[in-house]
């Protein structure tokens, strides 16, 4: 403020110097695990560098301009970040620094790619690693293909997958430890929907490499990753409780589009598994953060929770616009990765409506969507929901076709929360049809749809004995248990 007053002269060079020195290390130390915290000190370092004159060389301030960009991107400004990245590549271009050139590229390719400028993006990212490649740059060209990765996260699942397993290799060879637990933990949250061998291989990696690192951003991450992973096994509840966690996890870390992950899956499984207060709550919340960031993606998942939570909450018109409007965003901005989870949700809906006859369309097209992606954990989705819309509508020789089928695919993989439902949902179709339950007694579930379903169950084997005191408190407890989370037709 001294060096900018007309009233006296500024601080010496040398101090100038040697502050924005100072704060550089600083903020760059910081950056990768307080994305806030370091802008805050990026921008404090700019303020002494440009209040200095010539004092403060013109590379220092490319390295200041790139490391705020990047802090920026983090925290889901964007367009600020285009500004800082930008500035950056011209004096970086002006002075001839190739390596700062490239990083310079690096942020403002992943700036572009926030903001669905994917072409543009990718020609930015494609020159920056064509420019690490010149200079032999491994840990470059590790961040390059990372960043590329993440320009197909819309269209082609496996090839952003196969461009992160190739960046981790890059990084094991520069031995970048920083870049290596990044990449596996991209990955493992990218395999979630997988599950297996591989997505619990980089799991377990990322989760040693976090214990060692302690950081805020790695932590919000690890646990964010296994609350999807949970979510799509089934556990909702699990699921709910982990993205409580890891959303005030990564906001301290100003990590946005972690806190955005957190609060969509969070609002999701409360809309099926919790309180439909709570997940419109959750969903509104995702749709402001939604707006700050500028991503449809977000934007299309908070809607789809919010769908959910409005039926719910009894407000059938409601939950029809949001529908429509996440089926837009998801047409209209090319989100192929949502197709299938838009699916899955309009299948919901229907049978939450009661709707019968209009899930078999949805839950075809999820089944498509699965086994293009390899989406092996949501396998038993199709033939669950079809089972659970026949045994709606009294078709039960269908219902218990399907729902044994559902329970096929769902044994041999890790989804406890899927194969617990459709157990007890088979279970339910044969006592409808009078016919022997296949399973005895089966496991306890948390999940509140598997705990009413098995009350119903408990009216229907009371009533086939005889006990119809037993069987209505069975069916009042059902009742009372299926309240609890809204208003549907179960």
């Amino acid at each position: 403020r001294l060096s900018l007053s007309r009233t006296g002269p500024g601080p010496d060079p040398g101090v100038a110097r040697s502050a924005v020195r100072y704060l550089s290390r600083w903020a760059d130390q910081t950056r990768r695990t307080q994305a806030r915290a370091a802008e805050e000190v990026y921008a404090r370092a700019l303020g002494v560098a440009e209040g200095s004159g010539d004092a403060v060389e013109p590379l220092i301030v490319t390295r200041l301009l790139v490391g705020r960009a990047e802090c920026l991107i983090e925290m889901g400004r964007h367009r600020e970040a285009v500004l800082d990245a930008g500035r950056g590549r011209d004096l970086a271009e002006k002075h001839g620094d190739r390596t700062l050139l490239a990083h310079a590229l690096l942020a403002l390719g992943r700036s572009e790619s926030d903001l669905g400028r994917m072409p543009s993006a990718r020609r930015v990212l494609q020159h920056a690693r064509s420019l690490f490649e010149a200079e032999g740059d491994l840990r470059g060209q590790g961040w390059a293909l990372h960043r590329l990765s993440e320009t197909w996260g819309r269209v082609d699942y496996r090839r952003e997958i196969e461009d992160l397993r190739e960046a981790h290799h890059l990084f094991t060879r520069a031995r970048d430890r920083s870049g290596r637990s990044t990449a596996a933990q991209d990955l493992a949250y990218l395999l979630s929907p997988m599950g297996g061998k591989e997505f619990r291989r980089w799991y377990e990696a990322s989760r040693r490499l976090v214990e060692d690192e302690g950081d805020l951003r790695s932590r919000a991450g690890l646990v964010r990753t296994w609350g999807v992973f949970s979510y799509y096994r089934g556990d909702h509840v699990e699921a709910l409780r982990l993205m409580e966690e890891a959303r005030p996890l990564a906001a301290d870390a100003g990590d946005r589009y972690a806190e955005a992950d957190a609060l969509v899956i969070a609002a999701t499984a409360a809309a099926i598994a919790g309180d439909p207060h709570q997940a419109e709550s959750l969903s509104s919340e995702a749709l402001a953060l939604s707006g700050e960031l500028e991503s449809a993606r977000v934007r299309a998942s908070a809607l789809l929770a919010a769908a959910l939570a409005a039926l719910r909450l009894a407000d059938p018109g409601a939950a029809s616009s949001r529908l429509r409007r996440a089926k837009s965003a998801v047409a209209s901005h090319r989100i192929r990765l949502l197709v299938g989870e838009t699916a899955l949700m309009e299948g919901l809906l229907s049978l939450d409506r009661g709707a019968w006859d209009l899930v078999e369309k949805p839950a075809r097209q999820l089944r498509r969507e699965v086994r293009v992606h390899g989406w092996t954990l949501l396998e038993p989705l199709p033939a669950l929901t079809m089972g659970r819309a026949s045994l709606g509508a009294g078709r039960l020789g269908e219902a218990i076709s399907l729902l044994g089928r559902a329970v096929d695919e769902a044994q041999p993989i890790d989804v406890g929360g899927t194969l617990a439902l459709a157990e007890t949902l088979r279970e339910q179709a044969m006592l409808l049809a009078g016919r022997e339950p296949l399973t005895a007694a089966l496991p306890r579930s948390q999940e509140p749809e598997v705990q009413a379903a098995e009350l119903q169950n408990h009216g229907l084997a009371s009533l086939l004995t005889g006990d119809a005191v037993a069987a209505a408190a069975a069916f009042g407890e059902a009742v009372a248990s299926w309240s609890a989370h809204g208003t549907t037709s179960w």
